[in-house]
């Protein structure tokens, strides 16, 4: 898990664990940072949080719907949905939500968090090409999911 200069951040190592956290607590499932080229994909989903204080940005986990609705199965302990719905929105956005205070408790303590959002994740593109966004794949049994972080300018 290195940064471009080799040189691993604590906000990295943090995040690590917190998404390994709240997948082992939530869904008794194991996730690993793993090394996978990201490109926009028109059926992804995009789950985001937005925070504001010592940190500001968006917290933002990117998922192929298989992905969420598998996701879904695995939290609410039931057979996966076949199709994308509400439920699956809500678990996604409930997934982001704990990532995100988790990520507020330990990097930007004081921080306000929003309400989780989820679209399609090509809306989410605008605005992560206008600011600096830090993309980290995660791999949980054959899914793979995205963790971006964007800073605010």
């Amino acid at each position: 898990m290195a940064t471009q200069s080799g040189i691993t951040s604590v906000e990295d190592i943090e995040l690590q664990q917190i998404v390994s956290s709240v997948f082992q607590l939530m869904m008794g499932v194991e996730v690993e940072q793993v090394d996978r080229a990201w490109s926009p994909q028109p059926d992804h989903l995009a789950a985001t949080i937005c925070l504001k204080g010592s940190w500001s940005g968006e917290l933002m986990l990117e998922t192929s719907p298989q992905s969420a609705c598998r996701l879904t199965g695995l939290f609410l302990a039931m057979d996966p949905p076949g199709e994308v719905d509400d439920e699956v929105h809500d678990v996604l956005g409930e997934i982001t939500n704990m990532i995100g205070g988790n990520y507020k408790c330990a990097l930007a303590p004081g921080a306000t968090i929003s309400i989780p959002s989820v679209t399609p994740a090509l809306e989410r593109l605008p605005s992560l090409a206008s600011s600096l966004a830090d993309r980290k794949a995660f791999a949980c049994a054959d899914d793979v999911f995205w963790i971006v972080r964007v800073t605010s300018a």
